[in-house]
């Protein structure tokens, strides 16, 4: 293998819940008379701070209004084509793996459970667990440091360019999920800017990437 540690995003990249997230804040907008575009909206995914930065009076309010919409769903959320094949097969290789989101701690876990792909990954680390989020390194270099492995050997695998710069900000490669249906949230060439290391249209070509 390349690469010894594997570093995923979890919303958008392992999971399909993307159109999750819009929906509600779609919705939470709608309530506050807040008109926005899906690529506005898009643009503050994982974003602590988004709300006020779409124009709501109280982060806090309007976050906890779209966690009420979408905690019911996120428990049994579908995972991307291919995605838990390869993380069977990078599992076989003996590869470390973690997950590394800006989602809630009670929004992975259990998903991870219904798909039997906790002990899987070695280290998860949410929102919760560090003062700042992607692009801000803090989340990468925490997880490299616990596995102790070195940059050379690890890769961040997300779809926004906040995973990408993460990446870069804490000196390793990356590689960008951009499946078709992704259309719908980012344009390809915005996220280009990014530079990402390596592009990858489905899971069959993340592994590709992971091995070559």
């Amino acid at each position: 293998m390349k690469y010894k540690c594997i570093l995923f995003d979890w919303d958008g990249c392992l999971a399909r819940t993307l159109d999750v997230w819009l929906a509600s804040y779609k919705h939470t907008l709608k309530e506050l008379g807040i008109d926005k575009t899906d690529r506005e909206i898009t643009a503050v995914f994982g974003d602590w701070h988004g709300g006020v930065k779409l124009g709501a009076p109280d982060n806090d309010q309007f976050f906890n209004r779209v966690d009420e919409l979408v905690k019911n769903k996120m428990p049994t959320i579908d995972l991307q084509p291919g995605a838990k094949n390869t993380i069977k097969k990078l599992n076989r290789d003996g590869c470390h793996m973690a997950i590394l989101t800006s989602s809630l701690r009670e929004y992975t876990i259990p998903a991870l459970k219904y798909h039997n792909l906790i002990n899987m990954f070695e280290i998860i680390i949410t929102g919760e667990d560090v003062k700042k989020h992607k692009p801000d390194p803090e989340v990468v270099n925490l997880a490299i440091e616990r596995f102790g492995t070195n940059k050379e050997t690890s890769v961040m695998i997300g779809d926004s360019d906040k995973d990408v710069f993460a990446a870069r900000n804490a000196g390793i490669d990356s590689i960008l999920y951009y499946p078709e249906e992704h259309k719908l949230y980012y344009n390809l060439e915005t996220l280009r800017k990014s530079k990402p290391t390596y592009l990858a249209r489905s899971f069959e070509d993340v592994f590709k990437q992971l091995t070559q």
